[in-house]
């Protein structure tokens, strides 16, 4: 992500509490998640950085197995 609006990140994770973040398909509109990942994916990669979990196709729950990592970094969360 080479040029983006700030104001477009209104979303915080506080790690000290939290290191999931929970997706719901129909907060977009949707009726199920196939998957997703988080961009920029060459500074965060899937299975190593994080993990995502689709079993319940109504969301995804992505844990952060490397939250030091996201420590003050902007990430898109993109669902398929």
């Amino acid at each position: 992500i080479k040029d983006y609006d700030p104001a477009l990140f209104i979303y915080s994770v506080d790690l000290r509490e939290e290191e999931r973040i929970s997706v719901s398909a129909s907060a977009f509109g949707k009726n199920a998640i196939m998957g997703a990942e988080l961009l920029p994916n060459d500074l965060f990669i899937k299975n190593q950085d994080y993990r995502v979990d689709t079993s319940d196709r109504s969301r995804a729950v992505i844990e952060l197995l490397n939250p030091t990592k996201f420590e003050n970094q902007n990430f898109v969360v993109v669902i398929r």
